[in-house]
């Protein structure tokens, strides 16, 4: 459990560190373990992101899952302040969605117990 913990902490940091921006003024996340799963929510008020960078970054974040490749692919969370951060969450996740509604952007992500 200690582990699923952690990794989820490493997930939330990295996918609110994309979503900061210099004119955030709220940024909530929610983790909710299940038995199956682990769901997160995160909604940033204002949105910055265009429908096109929002298409592209749920592309990238939906590539499917690679759990053989896991234990590597946490421990490269944080080590540095780039873009290729989220390619390393996408492979830890099963599923993104996000929908932004009144300037408020939501992004859903579910990553399934193995």
């Amino acid at each position: 459990m200690k582990q699923r913990c952690l990794k989820s902490l490493k997930i939330s940091n990295e996918i609110m560190s994309m979503l900061t921006h210099d004119h955030a003024h709220i940024l909530k996340s929610e983790i909710c373990f299940k038995r199956d799963a682990t769901h997160f929510q995160f909604c940033v008020s204002p949105n910055h992101l265009s429908e096109s960078e929002l298409s592209d970054l749920l592309e990238i974040l939906n590539l499917p899952r690679q759990i053989e490749m896991e234990e590597y692919y946490w421990s490269l969370l944080g080590e540095n302040r780039n873009d290729d951060n989220v390619l390393v969450v996408a492979r830890m996740i099963d599923h993104a969605t996000a929908v932004i509604k009144d300037n408020v952007l939501t992004i859903d992500v579910v990553r399934k117990n193995a």
